[in-house]
């Protein structure tokens, strides 16, 4: 769970969620499904 006021926290589990992620996507069984997934991570990238 983020804590909005601790970087180094933050970081490390911003870190283990994109190994997870990139872990989890490495196969889609409906091509299609990566588009929320794209946007999600670009959302997240707009801040």
């Amino acid at each position: 769970m983020p804590t909005f006021d601790d970087p180094t926290k933050d970081s490390a589990e911003a870190s283990e969620a994109l190994r997870g992620l990139a872990h989890a996507t490495r196969t889609f069984d409906d091509p299609a499904d990566a588009y929320p997934v794209i946007g999600d991570l670009l959302a997240g990238s707009d801040h």
